[in-house]
């Protein structure tokens, strides 16, 4: 990302968890399911009235999906040199106050681990999981998408982070490599221009390459050929992205990439999806790119919330809080207060008070943030009001009456003067009995 207006930036942090948000709560209902195409147009029908700014009805919850992804966020907001013991603090926290948001077993027996051992080591009942193995659920993708965006100019933390929070309730390599996937797809969406249409084969071209030093970390250094189950799904997505769309193709997709709670059968998926509806799709009746993207993750069944949920944010890094439709976004629960989670990360990252330039880690060159006339006129005003205030509190203390050092010096050594009498060092002690140093008399045992 070599120029970026600071506004388009920040419609883009909203885009990517709204999104996330959007694709939780609306796929919520249809999880499990098996869609037949009498269900698609059922869904289609659904998203339809969802748009209506006349619709009346419940709220659409959200699930441990933005529940979790809330306490990453907040994480970042509260703590900027990234806490882990306090993100897995507010995991418990959230679960114990909301328990019913549809937290899986295995995760509900990590939180009540943390919380017996009052968070003594937070990465050791996640490593007890299974056997040792640890999990290899898309719980870690699910969440990570405020990842992407609070490191989005720093790469290599990005990664570290990504694994590190993951490692918190999952393990197993498959995994963690899949948050650390769905994160660099969120980070690369929100690197790209939304007024240019995404080149679907280059952004797996660039995907591809990053996760091939990813999953490095699987050689066992026996020589032998490298496992890299993502690359091999980012091959699959590939192939399927090249082939004409039909209703066979779902089923081939749902059962080769997967549309399960496993991340290598679920977070490759998600990322499909988002580049699948880049173009248009005969069952999912939309000129929205971002509707298109979590109704067509939604008509393929299964893990319907997960999937939709990360395919939700990427699009949305990529397009802007823009392209969410308002009324579709009102039947969201949280929806106003994830707007301002994603402000407040926001200016944890972009505050007015940062530089307009970073130090890109993997580059070693300045990259200058493009400000549009009102970034730049907010900003004008902040440091405006942040030197006034500096400026009145140096006149404050300029009013305090001090007294010169010399006049200081002068009542020091008059005070000395008239107290030289009874000061014992100068003088001695009146009698031995007021010596505190004198030899004691020797006493005699009766």
């Amino acid at each position: 990302m070599s120029h970026i207006d600071l506004a388009v930036l920040k419609s883009k942090f909203r885009g990517a968890l709204v999104g996330s948000l959007l694709g939780d709560c609306l796929g919520a209902p249809f999880e499990g399911e098996l869609v037949s195409s009498g269900d698609k147009i059922v869904i289609q029908k659904y998203f339809d009235k969802l748009e209506s700014p006349d619709l009346k009805g419940p709220i659409r919850s959200y699930t441990d999906d933005t529940a979790m992804m809330k306490s990453v966020a907040k994480t970042f907001i509260d703590k900027p040199e990234v806490d882990y013991t306090y993100m897995a603090k507010l995991f418990v926290k959230e679960y114990f106050a909301e328990p019913k948001r549809g937290y899986g077993e295995s995760i509900v027996e990590v939180f009540s681990k943390l919380r017996k051992r009052k968070f003594e080591d937070v990465y050791k009942p996640a490593q007890e999981q299974f056997n040792g193995s640890g999990s290899f659920g898309n719980g870690g993708g699910m969440r990570v998408a405020p990842v992407a965006l609070y490191f989005y100019n720093n790469y290599d933390a990005m990664i570290d982070v990504a694994k590190k929070s993951t490692q918190l309730t999952h393990t197993h390599s498959l995994g963690v490599h899949g948050a650390v996937f769905q994160c660099i797809a969120v980070s690369q969406a929100l690197a790209c221009n939304p007024k240019k249409k995404i080149d679907p084969e280059q952004f797996c071209n660039e995907l591809k390459q990053k996760m091939k030093e990813v999953e490095k970390e699987n050689d066992d250094g026996l020589n032998l050929k490298v496992e890299q189950p993502y690359v091999d799904k980012i091959n699959v997505i590939q192939h399927f992205l090249k082939a004409k769309y039909n209703d066979e193709l779902d089923e081939e997709i749902g059962i080769v990439l997967g549309n399960n709670i496993c991340a290598i059968e679920s977070v490759p998926t998600a990322l499909y999806c988002f580049l699948r509806s880049l173009e248009e799709i005969p069952t999912v009746k939309t000129d929205n790119i971002f509707r298109r993207t979590i109704q067509y993750a939604i008509t393929l069944g299964g893990d319907t919330d997960t999937i939709a949920c990360m395919a939700g944010g990427i699009a949305g890094a990529y397009l802007g809080e823009e392209a969410i439709n308002r009324n579709m976004a009102k039947q969201c629960e949280s929806y106003e207060k994830t707007i301002e989670m994603a402000d407040s990360l926001y200016n944890a990252v972009c505050g007015a008070s940062n530089r307009a330039q970073f130090l890109l880690s993997d580059s070693a060159t300045f990259i200058t943030i493009g400000l549009s006339d009102t970034a730049l006129m907010d900003m004008v005003v902040s440091n405006l009001q942040q030197q006034r205030a500096t400026t009145e509190q140096l006149r404050r203390e300029a009013a305090i009456k001090r007294m010169p050092v010399s006049l200081a010096v002068a009542d020091i050594i008059k005070y000395i003067t008239e107290h030289e009498q009874d000061d014992c060092l100068l003088v001695g002690f009146t009698s031995q009995r007021v010596n505190p140093f004198r030899e004691k008399t020797p006493c005699t045992l009766l």
